[in-house]
């Protein structure tokens, strides 16, 4: 199951910490692995600040719409902000796999919809060096950061 977090408006750096540290706080979920932070450039949006992004691997027995929810409820408590679709935010917690699960719902999609196509979340999927393999592509994060024709930058911090 992998996380992937993010924000572009106000202390990014503690946006995201206080994210991680809340989901552990819950007692749901474990953090079994954590990329570095990303200074990433916003793409399919209008200007805006860069996004700090990080992906986060946990161990959970939470079903992947109780997950979703605990997601949601992190952004809700920790009082998320956004302008608008694709807008400035101050915390977005998305549930970007689990496992092999494929799912599409109005509510959920797994593997998330972008994940294939944004170096923004494939950077740090791919530091985490998963054996993870997109269950309808077939690909390792690192072959689909490979095939990634997304022109954002993503940095390291």
């Amino acid at each position: 199951m992998v996380l992937g977090l993010g924000s572009n408006l106000g202390d990014r750096r503690r946006w995201l910490e206080g994210a991680a540290a809340w989901l552990v706080a819950t007692g749901a979920v474990e953090i079994a692995g954590r990329s570095r932070s990303y200074e990433t450039e916003p793409v399919e949006a209008a200007p805006q600040p860069w996004y700090l992004n990080q992906v986060l691997s946990l161990r959970t027995r939470l079903s992947p719409d109780a997950l979703l929810a605990l997601a949601q409820r992190a952004e809700e408590c920790l009082g998320r902000r956004r302008n608008g679709r694709h807008g400035p935010r101050t915390l977005d917690v998305d549930l970007l796999c689990y496992g092999s699960c494929v799912r599409w719902t109005p509510r959920l999609r797994l593997p998330h919809p972008a994940l294939s196509r944004r170096r923004c979340l494939l950077v740090p999927l791919a530091e985490l060096r998963t054996t993870w393999c997109h269950p309808l592509l077939g690909l390792t994060p690192a072959e689909l950061l490979a095939a990634c024709s997304d022109p954002g930058r993503v940095l390291p911090l």
